[in-house]
């Protein structure tokens, strides 16, 4: 009898933790659910219960649901990202800034993700890795110029500052993404920026496809007359015309 009771209990048990955790997972596509899911089964409730305090009046309540979100699942890039909005929010930078530098390895592939990181990064004063948040958007194909410009115009706005020298170093350090780099950065980075971009990296032994560097100086050219003949003053003897 006792045996048959626990039993009962044992499957009771199974059934309420089974309908917490799909009540857990429901409440991605229906945040209200997330208020009937107990707290020890907070996983994605939490992460809608911590995007709603942020998008609320409170700073503290926000930072305080963004941390619980991280305690549970510290792992994915958007829980770090929320965390670090939510420090903003409440006028702490500097844990801000290391939440993006934790989570700088992590949602390359995510546009939205990219896009919070590198606002993050200038708000923190961040301009490297601004940068590399700016340049993945890029590779990614993200066709916002609007979006890809506002960025630029803030990362590339100090002549000669760091953000120069990160990209120039990645550039340097890849042959995947140099095309298409080219073919999107000369429409969305101021053209004084870009044509520093490209005078340096050439300097820094950069080779670009002469094609692809020709078209891309045209782009410059057509925005800053000035800009594409510091370009072209510097573009290799065997991509210029005999």
């Amino acid at each position: 009898m006792i045996g048959r009771f626990v039993w009962i209990l044992l499957l009771a048990a199974i059934a309420i933790v089974t309908a917490q955790l799909q009540l857990d997972r429901q409440a991605l596509r229906d945040p209200e659910l997330g208020e009937m899911v107990a707290e020890p089964f907070k996983g994605n409730a939490q992460f809608t219960t911590a995007r709603a305090a942020l998008a609320a009046d409170d700073p503290a309540v926000a930072l305080e649901q963004a941390r619980k979100l991280v305690a549970r699942r510290p792992v994915p890039a958007e829980h770090l990202t929320l965390l670090a909005q939510a420090n903003v929010k409440a006028g702490e930078i500097e844990p801000a800034a290391q939440a993006v530098q934790i989570a700088a390895g992590r949602g390359w592939r995510d546009p939205v993700a990219q896009e919070a990181m590198a606002r993050l990064a200038i708000n923190a004063g961040d301009l490297p890795e601004a940068t590399r948040r700016f340049t993945a958007l890029m590779v990614l194909g993200v066709q916002n110029d609007e979006l890809l410009a506002d960025l630029a115009n803030t990362v590339f706005a100090e002549p000669q500052g760091p953000a120069y020298d990160t990209l120039v170093t990645m550039l340097s350090e890849t042959e995947r993404w140099k095309g298409t780099f080219l073919r999107r950065a000369p429409s969305v980075m101021p053209p004084a920026a870009y044509a520093q971009v490209i005078i340096a990296s050439t300097q820094n032994a950069v080779r670009f496809d002469c094609h692809q560097l020709t078209l891309s100086r045209q782009i410059i050219e057509r925005r800053d007359a000035a800009a594409g003949a510091a370009i072209e003053a510097v573009e290799p003897v065997h991509c210029r015309p005999s």
